[in-house]
């Protein structure tokens, strides 16, 4: 998988690696999960880049070739900071949602250990 950026699309795509399937496109990456056509955001475009002004026609019929009939829902995804022009895209029904993600600056290992703990073999 190529590099993805942003740090919450990137961790998500460990699970997404594991029970779906991820397939890098020159401009996007198609994300599946096709055991679960009803997860929103294990079936979506994660683009690279932001959309920018005349994208939207471009975006849905992307989505349609990738995709075609086989969701009931419309996901796009970008990793970028940047907003981008989504004015067309809530004109046409669709909600910008902004995804919040914690992350740890630092790792201290706990004092209290439990050493009676074995890895399975």
């Amino acid at each position: 998988m190529g590099n993805i950026e942003n740090l919450v699309y990137r961790t998500d795509c460990i699970f997404h690696e594991c029970n779906g399937v991820i397939e890098e496109k020159e401009d996007y990456f198609v994300i599946r999960t096709p055991a679960n056509p009803d997860f929103w955001f294990g079936n979506f475009i994660l683009f690279r880049a932001a959309p920018e002004k005349d994208d939207f026609g471009d975006w849905l019929r992307i989505h349609d070739l990738e995709f075609g009939e086989s969701l009931k829902h419309v996901v796009f995804g970008w990793d970028s900071e940047v907003q981008g022009s989504t004015r067309e895209f809530e004109d046409h029904g669709f909600r910008l949602v902004r995804e919040v993600g914690l992350r740890m600056g630092e790792y201290k290992p706990s004092s209290k250990i439990n050493r009676l703990v074995t890895p399975m073999e």
